[in-house]
C-alpha cells in the first residue's frame, strides 16, 4: 500500500492493508520513505490491476515522464514507463496524448469525467492542429455516442465536423 506521508513530501510504502490495519492496534510493517515522483509511481503500479482508466494512466504519464529529447534506443523515458506499467508503448503514448488534449482544454470543463472512456477519441483530436482541439473537444462532449465502434481509428477523424 502506498499512502501519503503525514508529514508531507512524498509517500510511503507499506505491505499491510487499510483494512487489516483497522482490524488490529499495532501492525508489522516495512515502511520506504518515498519522494513525490516515487510516491506518484507506486500508486500507479499499485493501480495497475484495471482500477485507472487510460486516460487516468495518460495523465499520470503526462507528470511521471518529461517529453523525450532524443530517440531509439535511449534510456528511460516513455518505453521504459510503459514496460513498468506492463503496457504497450503505443497504449501508452496514446494514453498520454489524450490527456494532453484534455490538459489543453481544461479551463472550459469542471469535470473531465464524461471523458474517461474517451482516450481514443481524444488521441485522434490530438493529430489535430492544437489551435482546433477546443472545438473538437467540444464537439465530443455534445455527441458522447459516439465510439470506436463508428469507424474512429487514430488517423481517421472523419466524425469530426471541418474545425480545422
Amino acid at each position: 500500500m502506498t499512502c501519503p506521508n503525514p508529514q508531507g513530501g512524498g509517500g510511503q510504502s507499506t505491505t499491510r492493508s487499510r483494512s487489516e490495519a483497522a482490524l488490529h492496534t499495532t501492525i508489522q510493517a516495512w515502511v520506504e520513505d518515498l519522494d513525490d515522483d516515487a510516491a506518484f509511481m507506486e500508486l500507479a503500479l499499485s493501480n495497475n490491476q484495471g482500477e485507472l482508466s487510460p486516460l487516468e494512466i495518460g495523465f499520470h504519464a503526462l507528470k511521471a515522464v518529461p517529453t523525450a529529447k532524443g530517440g531509439r534506443g535511449k534510456k528511460g523515458g516513455l518505453s521504459e514507463y510503459a514496460k513498468r506499467l506492463g503496457k504497450q508503448q503505443s497504449h501508452v503514448s496514446m494514453y498520454r496524448q489524450a490527456a494532453e488534449v484534455l490538459m489543453a482544454v481544461r479551463e472550459t470543463y469542471t469535470s473531465m469525467d464524461m471523458f474517461l472512456d474517451k482516450a481514443q477519441h481524444l488521441a485522434a483530436i490530438h493529430k489535430l492542429p492544437p489551435e482546433s482541439w477546443p472545438a473538437a473537444v467540444e464537439y465530443l462532449q455534445h455527441h458522447p455516442a459516439l465510439s470506436a465502434k463508428d469507424g474512429l481509428s487514430f488517423g481517421d477523424i472523419h466524425w469530426l465536423p471541418r474545425v480545422y
